[in-house]
């Protein structure tokens, strides 16, 4: 269900200005805050956090079809989760990984 859904926003939302977001180097913080809305951005934490309460292979799947049609909001979503909310998931202390919206995990 999660993957339909990601794929009809994708072909919708994401596929019919790709081309043109890359030829004039623009990233659309409307996209990804719309990846927010659809529970995405924070897909492999927990609801209590922010987050969908998914698993790592969901987010692997969701990133894999995103980058499909946009390779760019696929990495940049990627780079969010892993690089940023990851670590304040993991080793963060309690205030911490309250204070980190679903839009920065």
């Amino acid at each position: 269900m999660l993957l339909q859904m990601e794929r009809e926003f994708a072909a919708k939302s994401i596929a019919p200005s790709v081309a043109e977001r890359d030829e004039n180097e623009h990233f659309s913080r409307e996209l990804f805050d719309s990846l927010t809305e659809l529970g995405v951005a924070g897909i492999c934490f927990p609801e209590s956090y922010g987050g969908a309460d998914g698993d790592t292979l969901s987010y692997i799947l969701v990133i894999k079809k995103l980058s499909r049609v946009d390779d760019g909001l696929g990495i940049t979503l990627s780079a969010d989760v892993s690089l940023a909310g990851w670590p304040v998931f993991q080793y963060g202390s309690e205030e911490q990984k309250k204070k980190v919206p679903s839009a920065d995990c």
